[in-house]
């Protein structure tokens, strides 16, 4: 898990920013992640997603 500080301090800078990222890349995990949502179908990556935990 993420440090809260940490999320907290990107969700400011998307809040404050002009233009924000579509996604910020943010604690374990996220890149691969990122990674699997670009080579695989959307409809797998939504199956692993909802059943991950």
């Amino acid at each position: 898990m993420s440090d809260p500080s940490v999320v907290a301090k990107a969700i400011d800078k998307a809040v404050n920013q002009k233009r924000p990222k579509t996604r910020y890349v943010i604690g374990f995990g996220a890149k691969p992640l990122i990674f699997l949502h670009s080579i695989l179908p959307a409809r797998c990556f939504d199956w692993i997603m909802m059943h991950a935990s």
